[in-house]
């Protein structure tokens, strides 16, 4: 996984409405320069998806985004974006199964919701944000080893040196993890979700 894309899962996981900067971003993935941090800003400056007001430091800036879909349209578009490997973006819905997908993730919903560290409730992203969701909540839901904000779905935690207590792009590093990320990025969302669901 390039930078440019780890920056593009770190900047997706905040949610709506949270300020983030440069070097909270730079210090969170570990990288020894911010080029690939600048370019993403730029294409969410460009395409008007992000505020801006002034940082605490001198000549800082902080950013934020209020719109999920939009965010994810723009790095959908954008060259070389995590949204345009094979499988990534695919949310595995057509209009009829649409439903189904909806009630399949609320079972998950319902069992694991508890665990969630996330600023916005799982049901309300769904609702109003359901292919971000499918591609970036759906692996929490599914899969132990996958952790927002260092806890997965069973309320395990995992601290990983230099990252703050969140594993780089959510997976663990672990075989396991690694095996789990080749599943999710190869199969339809319908099958993970009935397999997991037992449907």
């Amino acid at each position: 996984m390039s930078n440019k894309e780890r920056v593009q899962e770190l900047i997706s996981s905040y949610g709506p409405g949270f300020w983030f900067t440069e070097g909270g971003i730079q210090k969170a993935l570990g990288l020894s320069n911010r080029r690939a941090i600048k370019q993403v800003i730029k294409t969410l400056e460009t395409t008007l998806v992000l505020e801006s007001r002034p940082g605490k430091r001198k000549d800082s800036r902080e950013y934020c985004y209020l719109d999920q879909e939009r965010l994810a349209s723009v790095f959908a578009n954008t060259p070389g974006s995590i949204s345009n490997r094979p499988g990534t973006h695919r949310n595995g819905s057509s209009g009829r199964d649409q439903e189904t997908l909806q009630v399949l993730c609320q079972v998950l919903i319902d069992e694991y919701s508890c665990n969630w560290k996330g600023r916005l409730p799982l049901e309300e992203e769904l609702e109003h944000h359901e292919s971000w969701f499918l591609r970036t909540r759906l692996p929490w839901l599914l899969f132990d080893s996958f952790y927002h904000f260092g806890s997965n779905r069973q309320g395990d935690t995992k601290t990983l040196p230099g990252t703050r207590g969140a594993p780089f792009s959510g997976w663990d590093i672990s075989e396991q993890a690694r095996k789990d990320r080749e599943i999710f990025l190869s199969s339809t969302k319908e099958d993970l979700l009935k397999d997991e669901t037992g449907e």
